[in-house]
Parts: C-alpha cells; sequence; structure tokens
C-alpha cells in the first residue's frame, strides 16, 4: 500500500497539532530530558488482528488519524484498529461488510476512509468507531486510496482499469487510467495530481490530474513491476521490482524516471514518507527497514524483528510498521521540533522582585518532557545573553541584577529520541530605567542555498518553480518550519544586468508568499531568487538569507 500521504513542509508544521505540547508551567510533564534513545528501536510494539498471514498481509496498510492514533486495517479480520502512539491495547471496530479491508487513510473531512479489496464500497469510520458506506460500480474491489488535494477522496479498483474520486459525501467518479493500477497516493504540494503505479504485471507508474486526466510513463527496460508509491518533500518515490533485484524509482519532472539500487533488501514490500525527505522502505523478506537519503541513497539498515509490510510516520516522528500481526514503533532518531517558541508572562512591567514564569511553546513530534533556563542580556543584541545562574526552572523572579537589562526564557523538548535544540522567548525588559541602546541588527549571513537557520532550531526555506516561461507567473514563497514568526520578507529576482525586488511581503501563519511573471525580455536560462526575512521588533527569531534558481524557458 502507500505508506502515507505526502508530507510536505506545511502538513509537517501543522498535522501533528493533535500531539504538538503547548502545556503551561504546572504541567505533569515538566522534567529533566531522558537520554537519547537509538535509532531503529523497536521495544514498543502493539498486537493488532491478524491481515490472514501469507499473501493477505500485502493488503494490510496503516495510517496516521488526525486524532494523532494509528489507525490500520485488518484484512482478514474485517475490521479496523485504533492504536495509541503510546502503546498499550488496540482497540479494534469490525466493519459491517465481509469484503477485507485494504488500504486507509486520514480524509479531509476528520475522518479516516478504507478501501474493501472484495466488496465495490468505500468505507468512513469516525473517531469514535461509527461507520458509513458508500458504493462504486467498476471491478470488484478496491487496493489503495489516498485523500487527494481537492479535498476528494482517490482509489484504485481491483478488476477494472479505473481509477475512482469519491467526495466526502459518497458522491463517486471513475476515470480509466489505460492499465490496471495497484497504489496511489497525493503528489507533491501544489501539483493537484495524483500518482499511482501499475498493477501486477503492468510495470508502469502513472499521474492523474484532479480533473480527471490520466498520463503513464513506462518502467525502464528489465522492471517487471512497481509498487509502494509516495511523496516525500516535492519528491515522488516508488519501488521496482527488477528480477531478483529491487530498486527504490524517482519519477522526475512526470516524464523520467531514476533508480537506485536497494542494496541487500530481499522483498521490498513499501516505502513511507520520513521527515524532511528522507524514505523508508519496509524490506518484508528481510525483516528490515531501510532509510534513504533525500537524494535516494541508503543511508541505514534497521532489523526491525518482524516482516515489515509498509507503515506511516506517526505524530511523534517515528515510524510505525504494520506486519502480520503487531503494529511496532521504530525510532527515528527525530527530536522534537519547535512551532511557536516559549513566551514569558509577564511580557512588560517586570521590575525587580516580579515573579515571572514561561510557556513550554508549541512543539512538533510528541514531547513529553522539558528542561528550562533563563538569560540575563545587557542589550536586545542576543550575542549580549548569558546563562543566570541557578535559573532552571519555569519560574524566574527578577532580581537588582537584571535591573536595566533584559531577560528571557529557554526551553529544550525532549521525546523518545532525545532533546531539542533550545528555543527561546522573545527578550523582556526589567527595571523602568532606559536599558543601553541596542547596536543595529546583525546583518544576516549570505544565503548559501534554499534552506537558513532562524534560531531556536527552526528554519526558513524559498520555495520556486524549477521552471518558468516568459510571460507565465509563477508563486516565489519562504515557509517556516515555526507558526508565530512576525516580519516581512523582500524577494530580489536577479539575472545579469535584469532584476526585479518585491519588498515588504508580509509573513501569515509560517509563509510568506508572492508571484512573480516573467516579462517577455527576460533573458532566458537560470535566474537567481534571493529572500531576506527581517524579523519583527521584539521578536525571539533573527532574520536570514535563502536563495534558489529559477530556469527561464
Amino acid at each position: 500500500m502507500k505508506m502515507t500521504s505526502p508530507l510536505t513542509r506545511r502538513l509537517r508544521r501543522t498535522a501533528t497539532a493533535a500531539l504538538a505540547s503547548t502545556a503551561l508551567v504546572g504541567s505533569a510533564l515538566l522534567a529533566a530530558p531522558i537520554a537519547s534513545a537509538v535509532a531503529g528501536d523497536v521495544s514498543l510494539s502493539v498486537n493488532v488482528p491478524t491481515t490472514g498471514g501469507g499473501g493477505l498481509t500485502l493488503y494490510a496498510d496503516v495510517a496516521l488519524g488526525p486524532d494523532g492514533n494509528l489507525w490500520t486495517t485488518n484484512v482478514v479480520s474485517n475490521s479496523i484498529s485504533r492504536v495509541a502512539p503510546t502503546g498499550g491495547l488496540a482497540t479494534t471496530f469490525v466493519a459491517p461488510t465481509a469484503g477485507l479491508p485494504t488500504g486507509i487513510t486520514a480524509g479531509p473531512d476528520g475522518a479516516m476512509w478504507f478501501s474493501y479489496g472484495t466488496a465495490t464500497k468505500i468505507g468512513r469510520i469516525d473517531m469514535s468507531g461509527n461507520f458509513t458506506e458508500f458504493n462504486f460500480t467498476s471491478g470488484t474491489g478496491a487496493y489503495d486510496i489516498a485523500a487527494g488535494p481537492d479535498g476528494n477522496l482517490w482509489f484504485t479498483e481491483i478488476g477494472s482499469t479505473k481509477i475512482g474520486r469519491m467526495s466526502t459525501t459518497g458522491s463517486v467518479t471513475e476515470f480509466d487510467a489505460g492499465v490496471p493500477t495497484h497504489f496511489i497516493a497525493a503528489g507533491p504540494s501544489g501539483s493537484n495530481k495524483m500518482y499511482f503505479t501499475g498493477a501486477p504485471g503492468s510495470p508502469k507508474v502513472g499521474l492523474i490530474s484532479t480533473g480527471g486526466a490520466p498520463s503513464l510513463v513506462n518502467a525502464p527496460a528489465g522492471v517487471t513491476g512497481t509498487f509502494g508509491i509516495t511523496t516525500s518533500e516535492d519528491k515522488v518515490w516508488f519501488i521496482e521490482a527488477v528480477g531478483a533485484t529491487s530498486k527504490l524509482a524517482q519519477l522526475v519532472g512526470d516524464t523520467t524516471i531514476q533508480e537506485t539500487v536497494l542494496s541487500g533488501a530481499v522483498l521490498p514490500a513499501g516505502i513511507t514518507a520520513g521527515v524532511q525527505g528522507a524514505t523508508f522502505v519496509s524490506d518484508l523478506g528481510g525483516s528490515s527497514v531501510i532509510q534513504m537519503t533525500p537524494a535516494g541513497a541508503v543511508q541505514a539498515t534497521y532489523p526491525v524483528g518482524v516482516a515489515p509490510v509498509n507503515g506511516v510516520l506517526g505524530g511523534d516522528g517515528n515510524l510505525w510498521i504494520r506486519s502480520e500481526t503487531k503494529l511496532t514503533r521504530m525510532l527515528t532518531g527525530v527530536v522534537p521540533a519547535l512551532s511557536a517558541a516559549p513566551a514569558v508572562t509577564p511580557a512588560s512591567g517586570v521590575t525587580v522582585g516580579t515573579s515571572m514564569s514561561t510557556s513550554n511553546g508549541t512543539w512538533k513530534y510528541a514531547a513529553t518532557a522539558y528542561a528550562y533556563a533563563w538569560q540575563r542580556c545587557t542589550s536586545t543584541d542576543v550575542t549580549t545573553c548569558a546563562a543566570i545562574t541557578g535559573a532552571t526552572a519555569a519560574q524566574y523572579t527578577a532580581s537588582s541584577d537584571d535591573n536595566g537589562k533584559y531577560v528571557r526564557s529557554s526551553v529544550t523538548a525532549t521525546n523518545a529520541n532525545g532533546a531539542s535544540q533550545a528555543a527561546y522567548s522573545a527578550l523582556v525588559q526589567v527595571g523602568s530605567s532606559t536599558p543601553p541602546a541596542p547596536p543595529a541588527p546583525p546583518t544576516p549571513a549570505p544565503a548559501t542555498g534554499p534552506e537558513a537557520s532562524i534560531g531556536s532550531g527552526a528554519t526558513a526555506e524559498l520555495d520556486v518553480p524549477t521552471t518558468l516561461k516568459r510571460g507565465k507567473r509563477g508563486t516565489l514563497e519562504v515557509v517556516f518550519t515555526v507558526t508565530d514568526v512576525q516580519g516581512t520578507v523582500t524577494f530580489k529576482i536577479v539575472k545579469g544586468s535584469k532584476s526585479k525586488t518585491i519588498t515588504g511581503v508580509a509573513v501569515t501563519a509560517g509563509d510568506a508568499k508572492t508571484s512573480w511573471k516573467v516579462p517577455s525580455n527576460w533573458p532566458k536560462g537560470s535566474t537567481t531568487v534571493t529572500a531576506t526575512f527581517t524579523p519583527a521588533t521584539g521578536s525571539p527569531y533573527q532574520g536570514a538569507n535563502v536563495k534558489a534558481a529559477i530556469s527561464i524557458k
């Protein structure tokens, strides 16, 4: 099955809200960081109803729900199970139709949607376990299902060459893909496409627009099967069978396939999108998971003690893998990542003797413990900040040493994988006297690529079109990994003596977006776009420069 819907930067920032830690002081989670665990650890597993074993195991799927739980299909037991990311007993719901549940995905309506392998129905189950079913007309069942960027559910049919599109009210339209299909996943953000693989005997990969227009790409010579498909960042990945060899394949530009041999793999069964462009290949035959870099190279192979058929990235940043009778958590090494900076209360009117407290901030990837520190700064230049001896609680009382200066809090979050980078609050002035005049803000380092740090473990990344034609308009966007950023972005577009500057683009909810129409006389070739982030006064984040290139046709 497809392992997950695409986890783009924007989705990664928001999809784990159910598990993000926003507790204020007084939370039961206030504890010292735990020691870092080892990536590949599989000590936590949950028993789930059997898939039926043998080839039926290949039909089982697992997906992350909007409630932060893992939801999995149990083929022969005709049921859906819900598993908490902390482990414990699974809650299992028997499906209303004896149709062998196969694929499962989170829908846009806050429910889980699943396919039946031997019934022409698509099922819906809400977070309380209540079922609804909707019929379609072609084939004998459905294999895989994925949520599309158009707010619909898309599924591949068994016994036909159709791909179905179903609304959340059950309205269905079926499109002829030209070949029997197998796995399906939503494409990169902004593509408005679904991507799929051919069924056994049809070694192809294809795409279909949300309007229903399909296109097929033949696999390279010697490929006997294509299966498992996912999008990680802006790349579409799938697996190829080439005789006794397996390859990881990337579809480039919707027309070209690039391949990497999966050395040591015995029988890969699925692929899962990870964090920051990584992917994980489930090696059913080797009882292992192979971690791939964003470039498609083998990074590590982890024995997992079960025969994994597929998996999903949980809200905790770990890989949850489905096997015949278990759902197993594999640690990935992903530590908590900041979504919104900690805040000090009160933030103004502080004098000597004022008691202050800090929030934990908001974090992705299931933070379970927090550590605190306070700093004293002689000016608004954060390079003047130094740790206050003994100030390691969530509360701090301003002392005479702070008068006429600034203080800020520091929070470090920990999950099962280890500790995050420290995140800092905005500066808080202490005393009524005027602190020293601040120096000019430091000049951000020159851009070296599309991504740069803005402090507290947060980053800014520039997204631009790969190519643009003269006379056409494209979107230029800086995406931040935190949502509480305030400030503006300036975009500068340069090709030789030609340039265009767009100033004052406000950052809203972690994004700064504008558009640029390429003039008809703009030189062809590579054009450089540089984006400069200027934080608002009092922001806990720092400025940054990022750059990327557009090929002008």
